[in-house]
């Protein structure tokens, strides 16, 4: 005796489900399309498929050499935004608790491509389009604040997001490797000019010493001669 299955189907198109729920979620497909992507304007069904689709938007399209290296010259849309010196900045990207909640609200795990620079002559651009226009200055800032450090606290969030983003991005990253194996191998180089130097000063410190005991003792042999005579 077979068993008795209740069979779902679809009042549109005659598609049948075995489960009620999959025949619910199917029907949305026929509904008016109410979800619109804000970049390109696709339109969906279910908000699930929107917040699937945005997610291509956020991760950045950052050109390459055909190493499949980030190109690190800037664009001419970046070098039209360095020029201009007026950089408006809303509020809620100036404390980070706030700037992390808003890049948040859209950018589910890529949401730091969605923070706000603040500072710099991209200050008010997205981190998503400093690494599309200009990798150059991106791995030039992270280079130099794993060298200085950041002592301002929102300016330090921001560079440390920046860097959080960057990791997960080879292109870009291997400029930022690139940029501290050099920086090891000139400090290997120059290591044994500073112990030559050191040693020199420590031979000249001795043959000082040297040439003092040997005046001391002269001038000790030329007091005994006098008392002597």
């Amino acid at each position: 005796m077979e068993a008795n299955q209740d069979i779902h189907q679809c009042s549109k198109c005659d598609r049948k489900f075995n489960v009620k729920s999959n025949l619910t979620r199917h029907m949305k497909t026929h509904e008016d399309k109410g979800f619109q992507c804000a970049v390109c304007d696709k339109t969906f069904t279910l908000k699930q498929n929107l917040d699937s689709h945005a997610k291509q938007h956020l991760y950045p399209n950052i050109p390459l050499y055909k190493n499949r290296e980030a190109r690190l010259k800037c664009s001419a849309e970046a070098l039209d935004v360095a020029s201009h010196s007026n950089k408006e900045i809303e509020d809620v990207w100036l404390d980070p608790k706030t700037a992390e909640t808003a890049a948040k609200r859209s950018g589910s795990e890529l949401w730091r491509a969605n923070v706000i620079i603040t500072f710099g002559k991209y200050a008010g651009k997205s981190f998503k389009w400093l690494l599309e226009n200009d990798v150059g200055w991106v791995v030039w800032l992270l280079d130099a604040y794993s060298i200085h450090g950041e002592k301002c606290p929102r300016l330090l969030w921001q560079k440390e997001r920046l860097l959080e983003l960057v990791r997960d991005i080879a292109s870009v990253m291997c400029h930022l490797d690139n940029r501290l194996k050099k920086r090891k191998e000139n400090k290997e180089m120059a290591a044994p000019a500073t112990d030559i130097a050191e040693e020199y000063i420590e031979d000249a410190e001795l043959l000082a010493m040297a040439e003092y005991k040997d005046r001391d003792k002269s001038r000790e042999r030329l007091e005994n001669y006098n008392v002597g005579s």
